[in-house]
């Protein structure tokens, strides 16, 4: 019989169900194959969905992972946690509560991040003119811009704006309203 029906739950009694391959193992409409799984005779293996959204769902106490080699995470989801994004088995990206954190290098816009021998960066890429903001809760302190030209910084608060050389010794010091110092 091509065709076998059941009335009732499939039960294996304990042994695999083996599918040859480029054979596909299809839920709900038929004619729509709303689920489709198989794997092809080429070693790769697939999850269509026809019909609505996909979710791939936890039961909340344990995480999602998604391994694009054996053993090594690349995406890793915590239920009302954290998701992990891993770049070669390392973690390079997680959403926290206050936003995301970043391990690395990053890259905004259409840049790739300038892989120096400093420990992290920002590197933007956008039109002519690109912004970095420099935030410390809800107040903004201060810009560095450029206008395609030129490179400018710019100081929001009633502080002064310094220049250092090593971190530690002060090159330039300019104060509101005019002021500078050498």
């Amino acid at each position: 019989d091509t065709s076998p029906q059941l009335g009732g739950d499939l039960d294996a009694n304990g042994y695999d169900i083996i599918l040859d391959d480029d054979k596909i193992l299809e839920f709900g409409n038929l004619s729509q194959g709303d689920l489709r799984i198989w794997h092809d005779s080429n070693g790769h293996s697939f999850i269509l969905n026809n019909t609505g959204d996909f979710y791939i769902r936890g039961n909340g106490s344990q995480k999602i992972r998604i391994q694009a080699k054996a053993l090594q995470d690349s995406v890793v989801s915590t239920g009302d946690g954290n998701v992990e994004l891993y770049y070669s088995g390392t973690k390079r990206l997680e959403t926290i509560d206050g936003g995301a954190s970043v391990t690395g290098h990053l890259g905004v816009g259409t840049t790739s991040p300038n892989k120096s021998s400093v420990n992290a960066a920002i590197s933007v890429n956008g039109s002519s003119t690109s912004i970095v903001e420099l935030c410390t809760g809800d107040a903004r302190k201060g810009n560095i811009y450029t206008d395609g030209t030129d490179l400018y910084m710019t100081n929001n608060s009633t502080g002064w704006l310094g220049l250092f050389v090593n971190k530690t010794e002060k090159a330039l010091k300019a104060i509101v309203n005019g002021g500078v110092e050498l």
